[in-house]
């Protein structure tokens, strides 16, 4: 496949070389438009006695053509590649966009500058073996122009770079937003910004010293993900350890995981260089813990039980369904909670957070207690990719909160960017995630904010009134969006 002169150099280049992402999307590409075009190459092969392989990486050649003028625009190429193609001696490249761009004033007046016919003297061309200038120019120059056709964008636009949060968690949007600002990377903004809000211990349920177990002990959730690579680190019920964000970004640069859990998460970010072991209680997780107790433990979240009412230790109760009752019918299962919200505003706060930065790169990242008074070892929606966060690089992002052991189910931040992908606005994508989740639970608690490429952002929410925050270069500081269950 890849014995075409400069297209050679591109498919070793994209294979094995610093970008292989992109060779499955180039592969896709080039069999698509090798059906499309194939009769009318087939006919420019024929009057040129060219083989079935330069006929197939002609069209390769012919549709990456196509939509660098399409993309980049013609005033560009027209510049560019008449320099390129005179430096690489490759002339089949510029006359194959001409013709499919169909600047065929700006093609007689470049064959005859330059003394070209195009009969013998275009295959003779074509067979040459491409110098290692040649391959360098290439290398340097089309590569960075293919990776938008393939849809890694990395043009600078008005748009970028964008900071949006879950809450109004204002400071810590400022911290992403003089990170991204400033010229780091998405990864590293998210990093940041979540950092600031461990740091202000945000509603008392990101960072240390909020949102008590049972046990009255604080633990820590969070995620990163980076578009770009699809690299994902998490922690979950992480001990000892105040840098969730941190401990997480340390799981996806230092190993092949995803998901550290635990004790064993809080050993491996202290034998990273993180600060520990800290306990990560404080006098008003305490307190809050105590009123809890004191209360009978309630509300929890244990349901067929013994007893119902108090405190443990528990024990299973025998439940037997109605006929037709099905496990989603919790409404008539006997619980511990006397019926009581387990989640609220001020119990259930995770900062989920999308940077796009100034390259067009996009992450997420998560950090949270967790549910207050949630059974100890339990794991929610946090740390879990595709449910508190969820981003693609050439579709967009999602960031959610609220009942994380309801939504983690569906996937809601998976669903908005796959709605996003096939054209839904934000808004719309955001509504149908929180839709899909309330004809099983019409009684959850929960909220998405929906983010597509363009930098176009939306939120959705049901049960609650939901805010979100964002920054970008057409705003003079951090903005908060209001959104009504009814929106």
């Amino acid at each position: 496949m890849c014995h075409d002169g400069w297209l050679f150099t591109m498919c070793k280049f994209l294979k094995k070389g610093s970008q292989p992402q992109l060779w499955p999307q180039y592969q896709g590409f080039r069999g698509v438009y090798q059906h499309m075009s194939h009769s009318v190459l087939q006919w420019q092969g024929s009057q040129r006695n060219c083989n079935n392989e330069w006929l197939n990486n002609a069209v390769a050649r012919h549709a990456l053509m196509d939509l660098f003028c399409s993309l980049v625009g013609s005033s560009f190429l027209e510049f560019f590649y008449s320099r390129l193609c005179l430096i690489c001696g490759q002339f089949t490249i510029i006359l194959d966009c001409l013709l499919k761009c169909k600047f065929s004033d700006l093609y007689h007046q470049f064959t005859k500058n330059n003394g070209l016919d195009i009969g013998e003297q275009w295959h003779n061309l074509h067979q040459q073996s491409i110098s290692m200038l040649a391959k360098s120019f290439i290398i340097i120059f089309l590569l960075p122009l293919l990776s938008v056709v393939v849809g890694h964008e990395t043009v600078q636009t008005e748009e970028y770079p964008l900071v949006v949060s879950t809450w109004p968690f204002v400071a810590a949007v400022r911290a992403a937003w003089k990170a991204v600002d400033g010229g780091s990377s998405a990864v590293d903004s998210v990093v940041e910004g979540c950092s600031a809000c461990e740091e202000l211990r945000c509603d008392g349920t990101v960072g240390p010293g909020g949102s008590p177990d049972e046990n009255g002990e604080t633990t820590i959730d969070a995620l990163i993900m980076d578009a770009l690579t699809m690299e994902v680190g998490a922690v979950a019920a992480m001990r000892y350890v105040t840098d969730g964000i941190k401990a997480a970004r340390l799981v996806m640069q230092h190993t092949e995981h995803t998901l550290l859990v635990g004790e064993k998460a809080s050993e491996f970010a202290i034998s990273m260089g993180l600060p520990g072991p800290t306990n990560l209680s404080s006098p008003e997780s305490m307190e809050k813990w105590t009123k809890w107790k004191n209360g009978r433990c309630q509300p929890n979240f244990r349901k067929n039980v013994s007893p119902a009412n108090s405190c443990g230790p528990y024990s299973p109760t025998h439940y037997l369904r109605h006929p037709g009752e099905t496990c989603s019918s919790t409404a008539h299962m006997p619980t511990s909670n006397s019926g009581l919200p387990r989640v609220g505003l001020h119990s259930h706060d995770t900062i989920s957070m999308a940077v796009i930065d100034r390259m067009g790169h996009i992450a997420v990242g998560t950090s949270t207690n967790g549910a207050t008074f949630k059974i100890p070892g339990r794991v929610g929606d946090g740390p879990i990719a595709g449910s508190s966060a969820y981003a693609v690089e050439e579709v967009g992002a999602c960031c959610a909160t609220g009942d994380g052991d309801i939504m983690m189910r569906f996937l809601p931040c998976y669903q908005v960017v796959e709605s996003l992908r096939l054209g839904m606005e934000p808004k719309l994508a955001a509504k149908d995630a929180m839709a899909r989740i309330a004809r099983k639970f019409p009684d959850f608690l929960g909220a998405v904010v929906a983010l597509n490429k363009k930098g176009e952002h939306a939120g959705a929410c049901h049960g609650w009134t939901f805010k979100y925050s964002v920054r970008s270069p057409a705003m003079e500081d951090v903005e908060v969006f209001t959104v009504l269950p009814s929106d």
